[in-house]
């Protein structure tokens, strides 16, 4: 007790009968505000996992790894449209599928837009790691909202893959099987496909056009999505 300037010990019995302190109340306030910080000793643990992975998506947002897709896309377009539609139909007629041979899912279906789908989902995550920190400082539940976190993150990591098609076409096989195909099949201008090492080339009459892999494409380092999805995993 603190009476008259001075601190001195006393019961809870003594302190309701004579000195008419009400303990119940002390204690209440005690263990709600005990209560209180270990929530904010929580949203700040929860902060210090959402917010670094808050900055890694934003710098893959703004990378040079999205501009490099858009390129190759744009160049065997133009350089080569014969051999677009050929791969656009069977993409999205044949299942993919070209003389039995499986290209990449999405590369030319002709609709596809990794760098959209990134930020979208992205900006959705966001959203969503905003409403666990005001859910948790309001005690309230958060799994259905950690739930939905991880599926975005199943989102986010299809748009990497819709990014690693480039890095799939220019392998060997897929190469190798892209201008097979295109050879025996007979093309408007009689054209010929070669294929290279990470390149593919079009022989014409009046000359030849290649299209290389874009270089410095490197994909995004996915182990930030791996540490994320397992603090998620850990949280309440």
């Amino acid at each position: 007790m603190n009476k008259g300037g001075k601190r001195f010990l006393v019961g809870h019995i003594c302190g309701k009968n004579i000195y008419g302190e009400n303990f119940e109340v002390y204690t209440k306030d005690y263990y709600a505000a005990r209560d209180r910080q270990d929530i904010l000793r929580r949203v700040r643990e929860v902060k210090a996992t959402i917010d670094p992975f808050l900055r890694w998506m934003h710098e893959v947002s703004e990378s040079r790894i999205f501009a490099l897709y858009e390129e190759f896309s744009h160049q065997i377009n133009e350089r080569m449209g014969w051999l677009w539609s050929d791969l656009e139909w069977h993409t999205n007629k044949a299942g993919g599928l070209l003389d039995g041979f499986q290209l990449p899912k999405t590369l030319f279906d002709g609709f596809t837009d990794p760098h959209a789908n990134f930020k979208k989902t992205a900006a959705e995550i966001g959203k969503l790691g905003l409403l666990v920190v005001g859910k948790m400082e309001l005690e309230r539940d958060v799994k259905v909202t950690l739930a939905n976190m991880q599926m975005q993150l199943r989102i986010l990591e299809e748009a990497l893959d819709q990014l690693k098609e480039v890095e799939d076409f220019f392998q060997p096989g897929c190469l190798s099987a892209v201008c097979n195909s295109a050879n025996l099949r007979d093309n408007p201008k009689r054209r010929r496909y070669e294929a290279g090492l990470l390149a593919i080339t079009c022989h014409r009459d009046k000359g030849s056009s290649t299209i290389r892999m874009p270089k410095d494409y490197k994909l995004p380092d996915r182990a930030p999505i791996v540490a994320f999805r397992a603090a998620l995993a850990g949280l309440p």
